[in-house]
């Protein structure tokens, strides 16, 4: 007879932050994350995304490029100057070869033309939770090298140098 385990925690669901101007592809997106287990935030403009605490839990950021008041770019760029890099999947309908690669240079992880196909969609969002793991992963080894080194005395800190 084999016992049921339940002590097991749930691994939470990857928080996919969803920005778009247009309310009708914002509903339609944050349905086929949903419904496709991811949690979801979703926000009308790259300002409110900025301004609401819930925003530094995203683990992805879905960005139309063209929105009034900040783009898609200026997003990223925003993010990027507040040691806050998120990965960025970008959908547009009006994305040109410059913009799409000046997104990839600065860590976008796709660029999709709008309306995206769900399947492509949801690829790009999983590379893009799989590098932010990565990234995660690499700035908690930071942080915690630079905890052992403040742990250090005057004399090991330079042995150590």
């Amino acid at each position: 007879m084999h016992e049921a385990v339940t002590d097991i925690p749930a691994v939470p669901s990857p928080v996919i932050a969803v920005v778009d101007d247009d309310a009708a592809a914002r509903i339609s997106l944050v349905r086929l994350l949903d419904v496709s287990g991811y949690t979801v935030q979703a926000y009308d403009s790259g300002e409110a995304f900025l301004e609401a605490p819930g925003g530094a839990e995203a683990s992805c950021v879905v960005t139309d490029l063209q929105m009034p008041g900040l783009t898609g770019l200026d997003l990223q760029q925003a993010l990027a100057a507040r040691g806050r890099p998120v990965p960025m999947v970008f959908i547009s309908g009006y994305g040109t070869v410059a913009t799409s690669v000046q997104a990839m240079r600065h860590g976008a992880v796709d660029f999709l033309e709008k309306p995206a196909a769900p399947d492509a969609l949801l690829e790009a969002i999983e590379r893009a939770v799989a590098k932010g793991r990565t990234l995660s992963a690499r700035q908690e080894q930071r942080l915690d090298v630079e905890r052992r080194l403040a742990l250090l005395t005057a004399r090991e800190r330079q042995v150590f140098d």
